[in-house]
């Protein structure tokens, strides 16, 4: 929290991203628990997935992945602010139906060995013109109510090793093209209906901020916008026009209610970097170097300076590629170029892979326990 209110702290903050990606394929009896994960390691806590507001009437977002059944398949049928939604879970499969009184949308996920956690879409909701009216009449019908008590229970387990945070709503835009749309065919929608595709966004974004004053409300101190930016597959420009304006309101609405602001950008940034140092968030999290991303956790601080807390900077591949005292001296090299910052968390850029050995992500934590400010 000192290097989130840009204090000076006493050592470099050291908080991962551990989630199912990792923490599903440990033995037990650390399998699935990412807290028991971040103690284990020495690290300091900063738990990621504990919500604080329930969207009563409908699923969204990807699932979670579900467990392959080879046996008849499980139908369940849930009718709400007249949208019945039909699932159909078949093998590694999950159909849902979403039947509305202006027409219906179906999507299709499935659960896949390297993904144990989050289930891939192979069928996403929007794939016509007509299917944006269907959608925006879904996202009217939604309904969201506080659900404080998980984050307060996870919050107290944790105690003083370190906080639990909440998410939020993501952006429109990145909602339609990660989730509902895909990444291609909201490129084509975006030149072929802009002003449909625009006024969908906006009536998204209304209906976010229904979710954002509930969250708001919560006992939460950080809240995590996971856009999951990249300019690998948005340029600059659409980062500007369609993505910034709705973060700044979310984050104007948290702020008002004391929240620090984080927003999880673990793609390409250096070609957004001035852009996003102008956002009214307070920092950019799980900032991933090359290969996987393109931004040094150096550069991000000598781009922002002091108007942003910079937290990640330790690449996917590195965990997987490196020994314990490889990594060592890769998270000292680190940390000498990033001394003389302040607001600045050592952590993973994205998700800690599988397959990290434990030993790794402990020779992290000697690491940094070893460099003297």
């Amino acid at each position: 929290m000192a290097a989130l209110h840009y204090k000076e702290t006493d050592r470099f903050p050291w908080s991962p991203l551990i989630c199912g990606y990792y923490s599903l394929g440990l033995p037990e009896p650390l399998r699935g628990d990412d807290l028991a994960v971040q103690r284990a390691i020495g690290a300091d806590v900063m738990e990621r997935i504990s919500t604080t507001v329930y969207g009563q009437s409908l699923p969204s977002g990807i699932p979670a992945a579900f467990e392959i059944s080879p046996e008849a398949p499980i139908e369940t049928v849930t009718n709400s602010n007249d949208v019945l939604i039909k699932e159909v879970r078949e093998g590694n499969q999950l159909l849902r139906v979403y039947e509305t009184p202006v027409g219906e949308v179906r999507e299709t996920y499935e659960t896949r060995e390297s993904s144990p956690w989050m289930a891939f879409p192979v069928e996403y909701k929007i794939k016509t013109p007509e299917d944006l009216s269907v959608y925006r009449y879904i996202v009217e019908a939604q309904e969201y109510r506080p659900a404080y008590d998980e984050f307060i229970r996870i919050s107290g387990e944790i105690g003083d090793d370190g906080i639990a945070t909440t998410p939020s709503p993501i952006s429109p835009f990145q909602m339609l093209l990660e989730v509902e749309l895909g990444v291609e065919q909201f490129h084509y929608f975006l030149i072929d209906y802009p002003d449909e595709l625009e006024a969908l966004m906006q009536t998204m974004h209304v209906k976010n901020l229904e979710a954002c004053e509930i969250i708001a409300e919560s006992p939460a101190e950080v809240v995590i916008l996971y856009e999951n930016t990249s300019t690998s597959y948005m340029s600059p420009p659409m980062f500007a026009q369609y993505i910034l304006e709705h973060l700044n309101e979310y984050a104007d609405l948290y702020h008002k209610a004391g929240k620090i602001v984080l927003i999880h950008a673990c793609g390409k940034l250096k070609d957004i970097a001035n852009e996003l140092g102008l956002g009214h968030y307070d920092g950019i999290c799980d900032i991933a170097p090359p290969p996987t991303g393109d931004l040094e956790l150096v550069e991000a601080k000598e781009v922002w300076g002091n108007r942003k807390v910079a937290l990640g900077g330790i690449d996917a591949t590195a965990f997987v590629s490196l020994s314990p005292e490889e990594m060592k001296d890769h998270v000292h090299h680190i940390l000498r170029r990033v001394s003389s910052h302040r607001g600045v968390i050592l952590g993973s850029g994205d998700a800690v892979p599988a397959g990290t050995p434990l030993e790794t992500l402990r020779a992290v934590t000697e690491a940094v326990e070893e460099f003297k400010l």
